[in-house]
């Protein structure tokens, strides 16, 4: 009950919430600006306390971020206190009835959030760039990300199923853009996982710098656009915004009823604000490309959030690098999203990527709610039920309506056993008792919580009547929720090494950036660790890895005085060495596979020579060739025509007038054929007079 209850209340929160949505979404509050400010979030001064030493990475607390009730990150914090799908489930008063829905099914079918990233990452073009991508990935599957937009690939979609084929991850795919081949900076990327890319449906490959994927659901879409917005590259700007706005007026001359949010993310090269988006601050207006964005109905979610704040996510360096710090710091990598109701930013990261891909960029992320944009979270859902509180375990079997076998008259029954129910609980007199009750009431401190009280009494009862009626008339099915199934997917000695290289950089990067980390850890967990270094140590003792190293005792992880300064110093040493040694495997590898291709042709053409010169030869040919023609004139010459045009146009004029049907009039005959049946011979003159008339000196 007090689950129902604490649901209830978040959903009228909620709902408050989106009366407000002004000042809600927009954090707009005054006040809210003066905490921002108390709480010196501003980079320069005391913010640089909220950097860490190591990582480098800004770090933005939710909790200073919610004094105001009226806040709507409060109430999205409040709703994932709990499981976020047994919340949303409790909220929406549902529950799953599908059979064959397992625990890992259900929650690959909710979209309750989408967590998406932008970075760029200057360039994955060449083989020793592909570990920068690795690191991208494992950093998205460790952030739970769903969508990051990566910009400055360098590369276009040809290369993308080898890429694909290269990183072998069975948690994303990555759908490339086109390249400008006359630039270097041009090309940009989206990384989807799996669980999403069962609603990708369409790819729009506008430019080396605009790309579209779109997501279909129930009634709504999804477009994410990756952007790469080149250094004055006016005619990419001017792209964009045209066809954002041929996307939406043409979607809302649609007759579907479907719902389309439009999330753009990248690298803008462009601030709206340079007062607080850039360091050192300047007086000039903002870029009229991120106005015309907003015009279109679109919004910056950092600063939805975030109004105040100066955060920044790019920093530019002199060249020569004598300098202790960047010369410039801005704010241009940006996430941008369509409003909608029903979709609500929660929180807005910045994350240092040292260690990651090196790149001047930092990584981007958001989290949006959609649990109520998404029409597919209501799927497999029916009105809730009361439950047995004795039955705590989710994974026992639970009885449903066998939808496939109701008739008619068992429909007619239930509807007749419900109004019996019904009118036995008589709940049309409790609620109008109820409300009656509400008027009455004086304000009351605790009158919220017993409305609530009743109201979920009232609720639980008229259920009751529901399942009663459901039990006794409807045929009901039994149901298993058998364990999610954990397949794993054999790779290869290089892929595991690879693999367990990315693992230990980003167990290594997690203590550099939290200091705190190893304190909740218990013996048990640096045991599973130590297991896993001694692992780690036999990697690189296969044959295949002994041309590529130098000293062994340089790839030996030490497995005393662990995760202390000096052990996490070494270990940094040997992740800089086991990824070189990757490198050059990886490189070898490739050279393998070219020279493989070559020899494996030269062989092919070696085997073919003797057909080849077989067909050169005079051998006896199945098909006539016809390679010359005599051809007469009107004026009965004759000529010898060897042009092959020549040949084919008297060959197709003979053989028409040879094979083709028609109609010949005996006038109409030339001279050879109206002459074939003359008489010739020793005969021609005795028949020259055989068909003259006789004259009358011959009858007489």
């Amino acid at each position: 009950m007090e689950g129902r209850e604490k649901c209830q209340a978040l959903g009228n929160l909620h709902k408050n919430n989106q009366d407000n949505n002004a000042s809600s979404i927009q954090h707009t509050s005054d006040e809210r600006s003066q905490q921002q400010k108390q709480k010196e979030y501003l980079v320069g001064g005391e913010a640089d306390n909220d950097i860490h030493p190591e990582t480098n990475e800004l770090t933005f607390e939710k909790g200073d971020f919610r004094k105001d009730q009226d806040n709507i990150e409060e109430v999205v914090e409040s709703l994932t206190n709990e499981e976020s799908i047994n919340a949303f489930l409790a909220r929406q008063r549902l529950r799953f009835v599908k059979g064959k829905l397992n625990d890992q099914e259900t929650k690959n079918s909710m979209f309750l959030e989408m967590h998406i990233a932008a970075h760029n990452i200057d360039g994955i073009a060449s083989v020793p760039s592909i570990q920068k991508l690795h690191n991208l990935l494992e950093f998205g599957k460790e952030n739970n990300i769903d969508i990051m937009a990566i910009s400055e690939t360098n590369t276009d979609y040809r290369q993308e199923y080898f890429i694909n084929q290269d990183i072998k991850s069975k948690v994303y795919s990555i759908i490339f853009s086109e390249r400008d081949q006359k630039t270097k900076g041009s090309g940009t990327a989206l990384v989807i996982h799996n669980k999403w890319m069962k609603h990708y449906y369409s790819v729009v490959r506008i430019s080396p710098y605009i790309l579209v994927v779109k997501f279909l659901f129930i009634q709504r879409e999804i477009w994410v656009w990756s952007i790469y917005a080149a250094p004055n590259n006016q005619n990419m700007r001017k792209n964009l915004i045209d066809e954002l706005i041929i996307a939406m007026e043409g979607h809302e001359r649609s007759v579907h009823n479907t719902v389309v949010l439009h999330v753009v993310l990248g690298d803008f090269n462009d601030t709206i604000n340079n007062r607080i988006d850039r360091s050192p601050s300047t007086g000039q207006p903002g870029s009229q490309f991120l106005i015309q964005l907003s015009q279109l109905g679109l919004y910056d979610v950092c600063r939805s959030l975030y109004l105040d704040a100066e955060i920044f996510t790019h920093e530019k360096w002199d060249k020569n690098k004598s300098k202790s710090g960047p010369i410039s710091k801005s704010r241009i990598d940006q996430i941008w999203i369509t409003h909608e109701p029903d979709v609500i930013p929660v929180e807005f990261s910045v994350h240092s990527s040292q260690m990651i891909t090196n790149s001047h960029h930092s990584i981007i992320s958001t989290t949006l709610n959609i649990s109520g944009f998404i029409r597919n979270n209501f799927r497999h859902c029916v009105p809730d039920q009361l439950q047995d509180p004795d039955l705590g375990d989710k994974h026992q079997n639970k009885r449903i309506v066998d939808f496939s076998k109701i008739t008619n008259v068992q429909w007619e029954n239930f509807t007749e056993t419900l109004d019996r129910e019904i009118e036995a609980w008589d709940f049309q007199q409790l609620i109008d008792g109820f409300n009656c009750e509400i008027q009455l009431r004086d304000g009351k401190d605790n009158d919220g919580e017993e409305i609530k009280r009743r109201f979920n009494e009232l609720w639980d009862n008229v259920m009751s009547a529901i399942s009663i009626a459901m039990n006794i008339e409807l045929p009901m099915k039994l149901v298993k929720y058998p364990g999610s199934r954990n397949t794993r997917h054999k790779l290869s000695f290089a892929d595991k090494t690879m693999r367990h290289t990315t693992k230990l950089e980003s167990l290594i990067r997690k203590i550099c950036k939290d200091q705190d980390f190893l304190i909740a850890k218990d013996a048990h967990w640096i045991d599973y660790w130590l297991n896993r270094f001694n692992k780690y140590n036999d990697d690189y003792r296969r044959k295949e890895y002994d041309k590529f190293i130098d000293k062994y005792e340089e790839l030996i992880i030490p497995t005393h005085d662990l995760f202390r300064d000096t052990w996490i110093n070494n270990v940094k040493g040997v992740v800089k060495q086991r990824s070189k040694i990757d490198k050059n495997f990886l490189q070898a590898q490739c050279l393998s596979k070219i020279q493989e291709s070559i020899e494996k042709r030269c062989n092919i053409i070696h085997s073919d020579i003797p057909k080849w010169l077989l067909s050169t030869q005079d051998a006896v040919k199945e098909h006539i060739i016809i390679d010359r023609a005599v051809i007469s004139n009107k004026n009965e010459s004759v000529r010898l025509a060897i042009d092959p045009k020549t040949i084919r146009t008297h060959a197709k004029d003979t053989f028409a007038g040879i094979l083709r049907k028609r109609n010949t009039k005996s006038i109409e005959q030339d001279a050879f054929w109206s002459n074939i049946y003359r008489p010739k011979g020793e005969f021609t003159e005795c028949m020259a007079n055989l068909m003259d008339e006789i004259t009358l000196e011959e009858w007489q």
